[in-house]
């Protein structure tokens, strides 16, 4: 059975993933709508523009991209993440102990919160996940691994 677990999602990472990216992509379409109304817009200037703007739509559709795919699904005995470019799975037969936590400064954070749960699993690996939903998550880990230990 595969269950999929939405990420929670801080209004601060919406900001910097979604948020400044567009005000700076409307703000520089203004600009360059301005440059073509004025007499001084040649060739040159034209091709650097576009290509600007290009580069940047592509950026804001990159980081959209990377908003919309972040995932935690649980099938069988493995939990896979998945977060833009990077994505991975972690047997949870392998996972030790659950906790709750900030997001940490360093190490493996697929997750776009502050608050959420830092699993240890292997040989003392440590990822920090953020489901919307995570009394629930704890209990399907906990269901497949029932050794895991768990503080809230």
């Amino acid at each position: 059975m595969e269950t999929t677990f939405s990420p929670s999602k801080h209004f601060l990472f919406k900001l910097l993933l979604l948020g400044i990216p567009t005000l700076f992509l409307i703000g520089f379409l203004i600009y360059t709508l301005f440059i073509f109304q004025s007499a001084q817009s040649d060739g040159p200037t034209n091709i650097i523009l576009f290509s600007v703007l290009a580069f940047l739509g592509f950026t804001l559709w990159q980081l959209f991209r990377l908003y919309r795919n972040l995932s935690y699904t649980i099938t069988n005995d493995t939990l896979k993440y998945s977060f833009g470019i990077s994505s991975g799975t972690i047997k949870v037969s392998s996972i030790k102990s659950i906790s709750t936590g900030r997001y940490p400064a360093a190490g493996n954070r697929p997750a776009l919160d502050f608050n959420g749960l830092k699993l240890i699993y292997g040989e003392g690996y440590t990822i920090f996940v953020a489901p919307e939903q995570q009394a629930k998550f704890i209990q399907h880990l906990k269901e497949i691994n029932p050794n895991i230990k768990v503080s809230v």
